[in-house]
């Protein structure tokens, strides 16, 4: 490792300042940071505060060492805070349309179901003639009730991949990956 300073002790900090680089400051304003710390000694993640309003306000180059890189880092965590929020109501708020379509694609089949065996049951009293027919006509229905759970089926297993892949990805925006 180049551009290390190596010790073989712990070192044991006696002055009561907030932070051991001398470039934290305290500054009176952002702009006395700015001008006080020249861009060749700025790195991406360099911490300085700043007096606001008698209050100590902790900035960092966050993106880059311009001057227009400097922001305040608790702004920066709330924004990102909310980003995740935003993104939690997203999947949530998909999921629960998943959830009503669900029902209602369930209910619907539900009543699709009962609406084919009355009609099934109707159909028995008049073909009771030609049972060839109407066996063929039973066989159909079957095949249609299967044709529907199977539709149900698929949609459930779709909702709960999209609800998995959901909890992958804001594990990555939680964690910034």
């Amino acid at each position: 490792m180049e551009n290390t300073f190596r010790l073989a002790q712990r070192v044991e900090i006696t002055n009561p300042v907030p932070d051991v680089d001398v470039r934290y400051g305290l500054y009176n304003n952002k702009e006395e940071a700015i001008s006080s710390i020249p861009k060749k000694l700025r790195s991406e993640g360099l911490c300085v505060g700043v007096l606001e309003s008698g209050k100590v306000v902790e900035y960092w180059w966050r993106a880059g060492v311009e001057d227009n890189d400097l922001v305040p880092r608790d702004l920066i965590d709330e924004a990102y805070l909310q980003s995740v929020e935003d993104f939690k109501e997203s999947v949530t708020s998909n999921l629960n349309s998943i959830d009503k379509t669900l029902v209602k694609n369930g209910n619907a089949f539900e009543q699709f179901k009962t609406d084919t065996t009355k009609k099934i049951t109707a159909v028995n009293e008049l073909v009771k003639k030609d049972k060839k027919e109407f066996n063929e006509f039973k066989k159909d229905t079957a095949n249609e009730f299967q044709r529907v759970d199977g539709l149900l089926e698929e949609f459930t297993q779709f909702k709960q991949q999209i609800a998995e892949e959901s909890e992958i990805a804001f594990v990555f925006a939680v964690c910034g990956l």
